[in-house]
């Protein structure tokens, strides 16, 4: 219950790849006829750079854990 006798509900949500756990799905990244598949590690530091000169992105490969293994959270 909270300060005004009312009970409260609360959920947590996490991002799986690098923190809840690791696996070896990628983003598909297209543009122009160009396909790049982008490492879940390597996402943070590409993907808005290459959303902004145009290229579209698909997580569908997430779908699916592929080779998934415990990340830091689990331990805690």
């Amino acid at each position: 219950m909270n300060t005004n006798n009312k009970i409260t509900y609360g959920a947590s949500v996490f991002d799986f790849d690098e923190t809840v756990g690791f696996s070896n799905n990628v983003v598909i990244a297209t543009k122009d006829g160009v396909t790049l598949r982008i490492p879940s590690d390597e996402w943070p530091v590409l993907g808005e750079k290459m959303i902004n000169e145009g290229w579209k992105m698909d997580f569908t490969d997430f779908n699916q854990v592929t080779n998934g293994k415990p990340g830091p959270l689990i331990d805690k």
